[in-house]
């Protein structure tokens, strides 16, 4: 809404939003404390085609151990003047949808994060990155899953564009052995949920090349249909003492997720992302 802000916060057992002007003003502060589940951990929201806010939050129940916790997304809707229309919250305790939201081209909700398929005692809980579309009604239109399991597979960010394709930024585990590091991930999925390309990338330079960790977090859709994401790189020894390079980084594609030389990232789509109606 032009001339104001949003924040949202999250609490012990709450889950707020903010409205601020541009002087920093508060306007209003809603705070929502009847979700069922025990805390509210990463949030985020969009404006909806009717002015209304959704709000996406993962819900987690600390009831039980760390590699067993129940890890659910909730929605509010709420309007204008931060009052709750309406909640759900997934019946389904392996999402974690909730690292962005938008509305769809056709009204509906887009929300993207990771989905996880196993537990591990000691080890936590591992993700596919997790990319969903949801009706108003908050029922699942389509989900997709790709890539292997690890602790932080997931898609950071995602922007829709002219032709109402979903462009993803992420991460994504380079082998089987989770000490082998990660790979940057961009993806490209057609309005109906159907994978069109997904690249790996890192930067092979550092301490142990074999170990870096590449991570894109953000990422825009250029005027001239180029894709650019913003992110970090890491690098460790495998030895004690351990010592790190660690820089920013900032890749830039054709809008085919190919770079400029030519080359279409480290590999093609290794494991064929999946898709459930």
């Amino acid at each position: 809404m032009k001339g104001t802000a949003h924040t949202i916060t999250t609490l012990a057992n709450d889950y707020g939003v903010h409205k601020l002007d541009l002087s920093g003003n508060v306007i209003f502060a809603k705070t929502y404390s009847n979700l069922p589940e025990t805390y509210g951990v990463r949030a985020s929201f969009c404006s909806l085609p009717d002015s209304n806010l959704l709000l996406c939050v993962g819900r987690t129940d600390a009831n039980v151990n760390y590699w067993q916790e129940i890890d659910k997304t909730c929605f509010l809707v709420v309007d204008t003047g931060g009052n709750l229309i309406h909640q759900y919250c997934t019946s389904d305790s392996n999402t974690l949808a909730y690292s962005n939201v938008a509305s769809s081209y056709d009204g509906n909700y887009l929300s993207s994060g990771q989905y996880c398929s196993l537990r591990h005692q000691g080890g936590g809980p591992f993700y596919h990155e997790y990319l969903a579309k949801w009706d108003t009604g908050f029922n699942v239109v389509w989900e997709l899953k790709e890539g292997d399991l690890s602790s932080v597979n997931g898609f950071s960010d995602f922007k829709q564009n002219g032709q109402n394709d979903i462009l993803l930024c992420g991460q994504n585990l380079n082998d089987s052995d989770e000490a082998a590091g990660y790979n940057g991930v961009l993806a490209k999925v057609s309005k109906d949920g159907v994978p069109l390309w997904l690249h790996k990338y890192k930067l092979p330079t550092g301490l142990n090349p074999d170990y870096s960790w590449n991570y894109l977090s953000d990422m825009a859709i250029l005027p001239d249909g180029d894709i650019l994401a913003v992110g970090s790189w890491e690098s460790t020894t495998t030895t004690s003492p351990l010592y790190f390079d660690q820089v920013g980084w900032i890749i830039r594609v054709h809008s085919d997720g190919c770079m400029y030389d030519g080359s279409c990232g480290i590999t093609g789509i290794e494991d064929e992302p999946t898709k459930t109606e």
